[in-house]
């Protein structure tokens, strides 16, 4: 099983411009928006709706900042939508993140989209912590 991480950058959610949306999503979450999106293959859902997920974060942040704009496409707009919301916390308190049904033994592929708008040099540590099932 591969554990490797690599980071990137995007200029939409069309093919070619970063993203993977092809494909079986367990989980793809529009956090602390309303979700309804979809963009190729991952159908979003907001953050609270999805018994098997949960996401703790002292702030929620429902309209951060000016909207981007990616592009015409439908799946460049629901982008758009998907990160205009946060959750967030002050450091040293992390955002915990909790995702149920994953099987043992199984890869998954996970894709975390970030939106720095504010300050660009500020950047989002990601830690991965596996329990066995």
């Amino acid at each position: 099983m591969s554990t490797a991480a690599t980071t990137g950058t995007f200029t939409g959610a069309d093919a070619g411009e970063g993203l993977d949306f092809s494909g079986t999503f367990m989980f793809a979450v529009d956090v602390a928006g309303t979700g309804g999106q979809t963009i190729g293959d991952a159908v979003f859902s907001d953050d609270s709706s999805n018994s098997a997920l949960t996401i703790t974060a002292e702030n929620i942040i429902p309209a951060w900042g000016d909207a981007i704009d990616f592009g015409d496409s439908a799946d460049d707009d629901a982008l758009e939508s998907v990160l205009q919301s946060i959750r967030w916390s002050a450091s040293p308190t992390p955002v915990v993140v909790t995702m149920n049904g994953l099987a043992f033994g199984t890869e998954y592929t996970l894709q975390l989209l970030f939106h720095e708008q504010v300050r660009p040099q500020r950047v989002a540590p990601a830690e991965r912590r596996s329990e066995a099932v």
